[in-house]
C-alpha cells in the first residue's frame, strides 16, 4: 500500500492529506530555491507525478493584484 511506503520513508508527517474527503493526495508547503529543489521533498516513487506550485503572498500595496481582482469581481 502506498501509504505504508510513505510512512516507512518518513514522509507521512511532512504532508497534509485529503483522504478523509476521498482525495487521496498529500500537500506540503515548503521553502525551496527552485522547482527542482521543491520536487526533492516528494517521495521518489511519485516524484514524477508531483505538481509544484509557487505560492505568493500579496499585500495591500500590490496594485497588480488589486487590478486582477477588479477584473474578476
Amino acid at each position: 500500500m502506498l501509504i505504508d511506503q510513505v510512512y516507512a520513508m518518513g514522509y507521512l508527517y511532512h504532508f497534509d492529506w485529503g483522504c478523509p474527503d476521498g482525495v487521496h493526495s498529500g500537500w506540503a508547503i515548503i521553502e525551496a530555491e527552485n522547482e527542482a529543489q521543491a520536487r526533492l521533498a516528494v517521495p521518489p516513487f511519485v516524484r514524477s507525478k508531483a505538481r509544484v506550485v509557487r505560492l505568493t503572498k500579496y499585500t495591500g500595496e500590490d496594485k497588480s493584484f488589486h487590478e486582477m481582482l477588479k477584473e474578476i469581481g
